[in-house]
């Protein structure tokens, strides 16, 4: 190294608490080290959600959320919708641990999430992850929600869907977060009491229309 007294050390993203430097003038026996150990604490990212196998409704809020070692902030947040091929930003310098993300309207079965921290530590979910596209509930839903009906809402458990002169085809269950938690086909009375109380979304679907509905369980 040209003797200039200073040099930039990319530092390792090790865990010591025994690091020294030491100093040797070439073709010489002149050094120095360090006059006592120093420590070095390790940075790291962990992507915890979503990690692979969710299925996401298209144009909802997902909340993306990380585990962080390390003091260092300023996440920088990637989707890919080809299974890696290609990564886009969606979020850049998030300060927190977490950032709320509109997800598209689109049908995608190979989506992936990638965080990174200045191209030094980063992280991808394990697997692919599906987002749904949800058909435009300001015309088509709301056209024909005289067609359905959901009871009780609240409920402690059990809940019975309606359909006007239609067959009730599927019906999927999401948590707050836009992950698929149960699944019923040609069921007009489901049971939903091994869910915990919370709010959920109902999504039906019949030979002619797909709804939406927002329901609470409470127990």
């Amino acid at each position: 190294v040209e003797n200039t007294g200073s040099y930039f050390w990319e530092v390792p993203n090790i865990s010591t608490t025994n690091a020294k430097i030491n100093v040797l003038l070439q073709g010489t026996n002149i050094q120095d080290s360090s006059d006592a150990v120093y420590t070095i604490n390790p940075i790291d990212l962990v992507l915890v959600n979503p990690n692979g196998g969710e299925i996401l409704v298209g144009g909802s809020d997902f909340e993306i959320n990380w585990i962080q070692t390390g003091i260092f902030s300023g996440v920088d947040v990637f989707l890919s919708m080809d299974n890696g091929a290609t990564f886009n930003a969606i979020a850049t310098n998030v300060l927190d641990t977490f950032y709320v993300w509109n997800t598209p309207n689109v049908d995608t079965t190979a989506c992936l999430i990638r965080i990174t921290y200045q191209d030094l530590v980063s992280d991808t979910s394990a697997s692919v992850f599906e987002i749904e596209f949800q058909e435009d509930t300001s015309n088509s839903v709301l056209e024909n929600s005289h067609l359905f009906s959901v009871y009780p809402n609240p409920t402690s458990g059990i809940l019975n869907i309606e359909l006007e002169n239609l067959n009730l085809k599927s019906v999927y269950i999401y948590n707050i977060s836009g992950a698929q938690v149960t699944y019923f086909e040609n069921q007009k009375v489901i049971d939903l009491t091994h869910l915990e109380s919370g709010i959920y979304l109902l999504k039906g679907e019949s030979e002619h229309i797909t709804f939406t509905k927002q329901i609470a369980i409470l127990r």
